[in-house]
């Protein structure tokens, strides 16, 4: 506000009430929307892993920006409260510090105990009198001993001592938090200011250090830091016996909320800004959702399609190499015999890869239900090795189990688990070379179980291992094609871990040999529909 000849002139008492109300509606029509977006950042977190690691990221600052609007309503709200206190009473009133400083810690303790940060408090038991404005040292302290807590480390103090004297009470404040350059001692105190360095970022007191430093001044008052050091900073108050006069401070009161009105339309104009952003990326993992979903039914539906095709021809051939082997093979030459021996053999192993084609197809599908109960799985682990134990005989290699008795699965699909196992066996024994050895392995730990096939094979390098459990990965490494199979079978054991709550491990290195398996939860931590997100 200016005169006629252009200098700065105080601002009437119509005027500043107009900007502390326009200030309490402002912090009222923000706390709206930060409730809205409140409650969409939750659903978000609770998506957790299954979100793109970009979005992860906006989520991260969306979730920082959140927080510092929530600290900036707050700020607005005590800034109403502290001028509404001394419109009340302009003369001031006679003030019980210890009862102040007292109802400030106590407000503020259950947030202490949340940052794990402890109060030591020393009140001389006689204070000087103080005739002052109650609400507005009220804020000031609130904010500064906030402001002690947010920014301590966890385990810190908080000491709270007053010392007073003939002119009125000293207060300080020590944190044991991060030490503050000294550079930045006087402009952690300025609003605008601060929000617009990038030191400040590292160091960021919202509006809650300028408001502590202005209420202190409009009652004669004041605030500076101490020291700050590596045992962390300390605060130094001061607070008049007898405030000044209220008409003097006048123009100060009308910056100060010319500063606070400010800030709140570049906050208000940020939180418009986060939510459209928020707003976008939500569209954006709605989509891709969508997508992710459909592209999952498309390959269940062709898994599915394209096995049932495939199962009548084997399902004849297979029949009529068993009719053979009943009537023909006693007049077979040994060259003949070795032939049919590997057609045999080849419509074995094609029979079973169509099993696999079926069996991922269904996992796929979200209608798949697992047939729950609990089972002994030191049972389960023998019963499936002894099934191997010919196949291990006849290459050549040594098959041992290590199950302790008496651990039990609440809730599993007993035949799943035991498929996904035989896989990893199979696995093993197709890639250990004639010497060599298998040891299938059961274990807790903590509340999981954890089964593990441990082989004495070539290993694999590091590179190739980020692709083993995706479906037909074999079909895309020639160095491999050697081997029987088309790629599915870790990727069935993945989606089998996955249903139950679970996840894969693997550990390997060239030379070294590897070790597969899969870990199941000893609580059902499947979702309602019996789906794990993937």
């Amino acid at each position: 506000m200016t005169d006629t000849n252009g200098a700065a002139s105080a601002p009437s008492a119509s005027e500043s009430a107009r900007a502390v109300d326009y200030l309490s509606i402002a912090g009222s029509a923000l706390q709206t929307p930060l409730d809205v977006l409140h409650r969409h950042l939750d659903a978000l977190k609770a998506a957790g892993a299954a979100l793109p690691p970009e979005l992860r990221t906006h989520l991260t600052a969306l979730n920082t920006a959140t927080r510092q609007l929530d600290e900036v309503t707050r700020d607005l709200h005590h800034v109403t409260r502290a001028y509404e206190a001394r419109k009340t009473s302009p003369a001031g009133e006679n003030i019980d510090m210890a009862a102040l400083i007292n109802t400030v810690l106590d407000e503020l303790r259950p947030l202490a105990d949340e940052c794990l940060v402890t109060f030591q408090v020393y009140l001389p038991d006689v204070f000087p009198a103080i005739h002052s404005h109650e609400g507005t040292l009220y804020a000031a302290i609130y904010h500064l001993i906030l402001n002690a807590i947010v920014f301590n480390l966890p385990g810190g103090l908080v000491r709270v001592e007053a010392v007073g004297e003939l002119s009125g009470v000293t207060l300080h404040i020590l944190d044991t938090g991060l030490p503050i350059p000294q550079s930045e001692w006087e402009t952690i105190f300025e609003a605008v200011r601060q929000r617009e360095t990038e030191s400040a970022k590292a160091h960021s007191r919202g509006l809650g250090l300028p408001i502590a430093r202005r209420a202190l001044a409009h009652v004669g008052g004041s605030v500076e830091i101490a020291h700050s050091g590596r045992g962390g900073t300390a605060l130094r108050v001061r607070i008049p016996a007898q405030h000044k006069d209220a008409e003097a401070r006048l123009a100060e009161v009308q910056s100060d909320l010319e500063s606070v009105h400010r800030q709140s339309l570049a906050y208000a104009h940020d939180l418009r800004q986060v939510y459209r952003r928020f707003r976008a990326l939500n569209a954006e993992l709605e989509s891709a959702n969508e997508r992710l979903e459909a592209t999952n039914r498309l390959k269940s539906n062709f898994l599915a399609i394209i096995s049932h095709e495939l199962r009548s021809p084997f399902a004849t051939l297979g029949m009529a190499i068993e009719l053979f082997a009943q009537y023909g093979l006693d007049n077979l030459t040994p060259d003949q015999r070795d032939l049919y021996d590997q057609i045999a053999l080849g419509a074995h192993q094609a029979r079973q890869m169509v099993d696999h084609l079926l069996k991922a197809a269904d996992l796929l599908s979200r209608e798949t239900t697992l047939r729950l109960e609990p089972v002994e799985l030191a049972a389960l682990v023998q019963d499936t090795a002894v099934a191997s134990l010919s196949l291990a005989e006849r290459r050549g290699l040594k098959l041992s189990v290590d199950a302790p008795p008496r651990l039990v699965a609440p809730a599993i699909d007993r035949q799943m688990v035991s498929d996904a196992l035989w896989q990893l066996i199979d696995n093993a024994l197709k890639f250990t070379p004639a010497g060599g050895s298998v040891l299938i392995r059961l274990a807790q730990v903590d509340e999981r179980a954890v089964i593990e096939v441990a082989d004495t094979g070539p290993g694999i390098p590091p590179a190739r291992q980020t692709t083993l459990w995706e479906a037909f990965s074999q079909l895309a490494d020639p160095l491999q094609r050697g081997m029987e199979g088309i790629g599915l079978g870790l990727a069935l054991v993945r989606l089998v871990a996955l249903k139950h709550g679970g996840n894969v491990l693997l550990q390997s290195a060239p030379g070294e040999g590897s070790v597969f398996g899969f870990w199941l939860p000893l609580n059902d931590a499947r979702s309602e529909d019996g789906q794990t997100p993937t």
